[in-house]
């Protein structure tokens, strides 16, 4: 699962991209802590990249530093909410 989202960042742009690297780190911290099952990393993966994209209106491409830390920290945030749902 986690590589056709790969795939489907990499047809979308930077935005995409940058969202999918800060959730994917999120949740593989929490996974290596113990705190999440590997089986839950795609499905916080796949509901960060929506709820970003859907609710931030980044666009396509990353244009300046603080664009990308904003998208970063943006697609963190969403990654925490996400995994809090999922936390064994």
């Amino acid at each position: 699962p986690a590589f056709a989202l790969a795939e489907a960042a990499l047809q979308e742009g930077d935005v995409a991209t940058n969202i999918l690297n800060a959730a994917n780190e999120v949740a593989v911290e929490l996974f290596l802590t113990g705190a999440l099952r590997f089986q839950s990393i795609a499905s916080i993966l796949d509901e960060t990249m929506g709820a970003v994209v859907r609710d931030a209106g980044f666009g396509r491409m990353i244009e300046t530093y603080e664009m990308a830390a904003d998208v970063d920290g943006l697609a963190r945030q969403y990654a925490h909410s996400a995994a809090r749902k999922r936390i064994s």
